[in-house]
């Protein structure tokens, strides 16, 4: 593969985050902007674009576990956002905990194509991000009635209680 391939994909790929960039500026600083703006669709689908190439790219060319995430990080963002935009009943309120579990799974993917296994590095990242996220996601549905705030008072010291006893549970069977 010859250097100046990578380095387009770099650039492609830097030129989406500033398209993802701009987007996420422009739907939240002007409440007047509707998610149908001219500029923030063409972000939308540059990002599909240039995500899908990204992913065509690292598969056939380059290889690199980093530029698959990349594509598949910005492929399956726009895709979810513009399902939720046209398709889906609920808005973008409610549907951001999909975009934390989407980039859990696409980790895990991009752990298993890098080592052609699981690797713990990859996979407890993932998990974590999936878990917290499902758990966002009861509230945003209001699944579970209770104020977020009251059960985050009690979860989170409680979820950096089990994570610290894992960590020190892994250490010890080193």
């Amino acid at each position: 593969m010859k250097n100046h391939g990578i380095k387009l994909l770099n650039i492609l790929l830097s030129i989406t985050l500033i398209f993802f960039v701009i987007a996420l500026v422009i739907l939240l600083n002007e409440p007047s902007v509707q998610p149908t703006s001219v500029l923030y669709m063409v972000c939308l689908y540059a990002q599909l674009i240039v995500g899908a190439f990204a992913i065509y790219w690292s598969l056939s060319k380059t290889k690199k576990a980093y530029h698959l995430f990349c594509g598949m990080l910005f492929f399956s963002m726009s895709v979810l956002t513009l399902l939720i935009r046209w398709c889906l009943p609920y808005n973008l309120n409610v549907w951001w905990p999909v975009f934390g579990i989407l980039s859990g799974v696409e980790l895990i993917i991009t752990g298993a194509y890098k080592y052609r296994k699981l690797k713990f590095g990859y996979l407890f990242p993932a998990c974590c991000l999936i878990i917290v996220d499902l758990w966002y996601m009861l509230f945003t549905f209001q699944i579970i009635k209770v104020p977020f705030t009251k059960v985050t008072k009690v979860t989170v010291p409680s979820f950096f209680g089990v994570v610290a006893m894992f960590f020190i549970l892994m250490f010890v069977l080193q």
